[in-house]
Order: structure tokens, then C-alpha cells, then sequence
């Protein structure tokens, strides 16, 4: 038997059945989708080359004004710390590609469709109603802002304008921005009658780049004139996406030490002593040897990964190397964690990397002189000012024991006091001793916090 396909007129027909019933189906039909879909056909057939034409404003301005002039201008401070001119420009002219994108496809877009290609009418002929017009065109809009903020974001970070994987947040915050115009630039092109008005969406979006404080500070402006500029939608957008890529928000990645990794791996779990990876350090040596100059290997590749996805620093904990014989020490603990450095540093010689070695004692002298890591964690069972005499020129992080942050909060400020007088003077990160314990109060931590900021 021969299928018989339904016609077009047909299958509209049915479509209009069904939803004719709803409730409000002459305004939304549920097919704002359909209007996406035909987005997506027009772009691969015809607009891809219009839309590559609207992302390259803000790369080129980026180019001539952020590294050009910004070769004579220099660096400019921006919240207490100094940054290129390109990095400063570069987080408005990301939410200005975010609102081209939007504001291009709602209102050029939208206007020749509705004015020269009739297309509105035809589709309201349909079942679709304008609300689902409506949806669709801005889900449209959203997307090709999306396409430009992921497009100038991968456009930034060759230039070193990424500083962090915490930037990905701009990209959302871009999107929100897209969605301002967006629904903006739709509601002003649905009363535009001629041509020559869409003059004036040009003429309200140049001064609003222009003064949205994307080129210089609004801090130059009389008060009374910078709040005018400070309303602005774009300078929102701009100090939204300038907190995201804040370069002075630091991310910092860790691994295992291969020591401690070596010893889950053998073990299958934890364990209070890691018996069977002791002895099968000494019973099978050539074995336990290989799989350390293996775990080594491993961990210089995570680490470097991690720095080039954008992490600022990064921290080798080497939780039981407490368990290692004196005479191992050497061999499975600084010599790993020398390589490790040595290898990250021929890499990325500006990125600090810290190491924590648990429980060592005494080892600590050479496990801090002989590695070449930028800092040393000290655990809770090490006094600190035994650390600050006897480790060398190291700079120390710690010490605060984490069941005291978790048990006894005034306990924890006075402790946190005492630690920082010890290192008054001196450069020093403070940090715990061990891990925050999932069951601290984070009453207690905002407590050691305050007190940490107060300190003097």
C-alpha cells in the first residue's frame, strides 16, 4: 500500500485545529521555536557573512585602540591595582559586541522582514501568533550575541586578556545584556515607518559606547553628567562583564602529590598507616620507582593543563608524605615534587607553585630548599614560628588546625591571632593546616576571615 502525504495547506490546517482551542493561541501558539529554526536557515544559506561583518567592530577596536593606543597610553589603574589599557577596554567592548549582535538582528533584521520580505504577514496567517513572533526573534537575537561574546572571548585569550577560567562568567553576563537590547530594539523597530528611521538607532548607539565609560573612566565627568552616564544600559552591561574578568581574581588549581597519589592507588582507599603501599615500596622497588617517575610525569601534564585552562597558581598536596622513612624522603617526596616545579617552571616560569607536605617534621628544611616551590604549606602539628626560623627563604602559608575552626570558634579568632603575630613582618599566606572539614560552621570561617582582614 502507498503512503499518501498529507498537503502543506492540510498539515497547517491541523496545526491550526489543535492549538485554536487554547486559551490565548490567537497571540501564542507554543511555535516561537519555529522562528529559531528559521534563524538558523537563513544564517547557514545567506547572513553568516552580515553577522562576521558585526562581530569584527569590536576585534579591530580592540586591535587599533587597546594594543595600538594602548602602546602609548601604558598601564592605568582600575580598583586599586594597575592593568593594560587592553585589558581594561577589552570587558566593554566584549558587552558591546553582545549588544551589536542583539541590537543588529532586532532591528535591521526585523524591520526588513517586516517592511520588504512581507514575511510577518505570511506567518500570521499561520497558527503562530505574535508573541511567538516575538520569542522567536528574540531568542534569535540572543543567539548571534552569544555567537559574538564566545567569539570575542576566543579572540581575547591569545592576547593573555583571560587571566582565569572565572572569565567564562562574562559570557553568561553578555547574554543577559543581549536580552536588554534585544527586547528593546524589538519594541522601537515595530513602530518604525521608514527607512531613514533606523538612522536613529545609530545615532543613540555610538554615543552610548562612546560614553558608557568603555574607553576611559567616568570619574573625569561632573557628578550630575556621570550619573546621566552611569543609567546608561551599556555602562551596566560594561562594569557587569569588568567584575568577571577581573584580573585580580585569582584561581588556584592542585593535584595530589604523586607520593600520596601512589598511595591510593596501591591501597584501593584510605588508611590510617598505607601499610601495603610502604611495603610494597621496599619489597618491590623497581615497580613502586617506576610508578613514581610515572605519577610524576602525570602530575606535571595535569598541572601545566590546568595553568593553560587558566589558573593563576597551583598547589601539590602531598597529604602522607608524613609516612615516608627518613631515608625515602629524599627519593619519593623532593626529588618528584623538584621535577614537577622544574617542569611547570621551563613552562610557565611566572606562575607560583605552592607544596604541602603533611606530618614531615624536620623534612620540611629540605623539602622547602631543595624543591624550588614558591611557597610552603605547613600543617597544624608544626609550630609556626619553628617554620619561620628554620625553613629558609621560603614563604610560608598556614597553620590553622581545621577541627579547631570546626569546634570552637573563639578558640579558632584567638589561634588566628597568634599566628599572624608569629609572622608579623614577615610574607606570609595564611591558610589552614590541613582541609576545611565538611561540618565547619561557616559562621566560624566568616569569623577567622574578619578577623584576618582587621588584623594590624
Amino acid at each position: 500500500m502507498s503512503t499518501i502525504e498529507r498537503p502543506p495547506v492540510a498539515l497547517s490546517a491541523t496545526i491550526a485545529d489543535r492549538v485554536g482551542n487554547r486559551v490565548g493561541a490567537g497571540i501564542y501558539a507554543r511555535r516561537a521555536h519555529a522562528m529559531v529554526e528559521r534563524f538558523w536557515i537563513a544564517f547557514r544559506s545567506s547572513q553568516w557573512m552580515m553577522i562576521l561583518s558585526g562581530f569584527m567592530e569590536p576585534v579591530f577596536s580592540l586591535l587599533a585602540f587597546g594594543f595600538g593606543l594602548g602602546h602609548f597610553i601604558g598601564n592605568i589603574e582600575v580598583g586599586g591595582h594597575s592593568v593594560s589599557y587592553a585589558q581594561f577596554l577589552a570587558p566593554a567592548l566584549l558587552a558591546n559586541s553582545a549588544m551589536n549582535g542583539a541590537i543588529y538582528e532586532s532591528t535591521w533584521n526585523v524591520y526588513f522582514k517586516m517592511h520588504f520580505a512581507r514575511l510577518y504577514q505570511g506567518i500570521m496567517s499561520t497558527s503562530m501568533g505574535p508573541l511567538d513572533v516575538a520569542l522567536g526573534e528574540i531568542a534569535a537575537c540572543l543567539i548571534r550575541g552569544l555567537v559574538y561574546a564566545i567569539a570575542f572571548m576566543v579572540v581575547m585569550t591569545p592576547f593573555g586578556l583571560v587571566s582565569s577560567a572565572w572569565a567564562l562568567l562574562a559570557i553568561p553576563a553578555a547574554l543577559f545584556i543581549a536580552f536588554g537590547f534585544a527586547a528593546c530594539g524589538l519594541a522601537i523597530t515595530s513602530y518604525m515607518k521608514s527607512f531613514q528611521q533606523m538612522d536613529w538607532v545609530q545615532f543613540f548607539m555610538l554615543p552610548m559606547l562612546l560614553f558608557s565609560g568603555a574607553f576611559y573612566s567616568l570619574d573625569i565627568y561632573p557628578t550630575p553628567l556621570r550619573l546621566i552616564m552611569q543609567a546608561l544600559p551599556l555602562h551596566q552591561g560594561v562594569e557587569l562583564i569588568r567584575k568577571e574578568l577581573d584580573s585580580d581574581k585569582a584561581l588556584i588549581g592542585f593535584s595530589g602529590a604523586p607520593w600520596t597519589l601512589a598511595c591510593y592507588m596501591i591501597e584501593g582507599k584510605t588508611s590510617r598507616d598505607f601499610n601495603k603501599t610502604r611495603e610494597f615500596s621496599f619489597a618491590q622497588r623497581e615497580e613502586f620507582i617506576g610508578l613514581i617517575d610515572l605519577l610524576t610525569n602525570c602530575v606535571s601534564e595535569y598541572l601545566k593543563a590546568q595553568i593553560a585552562a587558566g589558573v593563576n597558581c597551583v598547589q601539590l598536596f602531598d597529604s602522607w608524605a608524613g609516612l615516608v622513612p627518613a631515608c625515602e624522603f629524599e627519593q619519593f617526596v623532593v626529588e618528584p615534587t623538584q621535577k614537577i616545579v622544574k617542569e611547570i617552571k621551563n613552562r610557565y616560569p611566572e606562575i607560583p607553585v605552592i607544596g604541602f607536605a603533611k606530618g614531615v617534621g624536620a623534612n620540611l628544611i629540605s623539602y622547602a630548599q631543595k624543591t624550588g616551590l614558591s611557597a610552603v604549606g605547613i600543617d597544624a602539628t608544626t609550630p609556626m614560628g619553628w617554620a619561620k626560623d628554620n625553613v629558609g627563604s621560603a614563604l610560608l602559608q598556614g597553620n590553622l588546625d581545621p577541627i579547631l575552626l570546626a569546634s570552637d570558634k573563639q578558640r579558632a579568632i584567638k589561634e588566628t591571632r597568634a599566628i599572624l603575630e608569629t609572622m608579623r613582618g614577615t610574607p606570609f599566606i595564611f591558610n589552614l593546616g590541613h582541609g576545611v572539614i565538611p561540618q565547619t560552621p561557616i559562621e566560624n570561617v566568616e569569623a577567622v576571615a574578619k578577623t584576618i582582614r582587621s588584623f594590624v
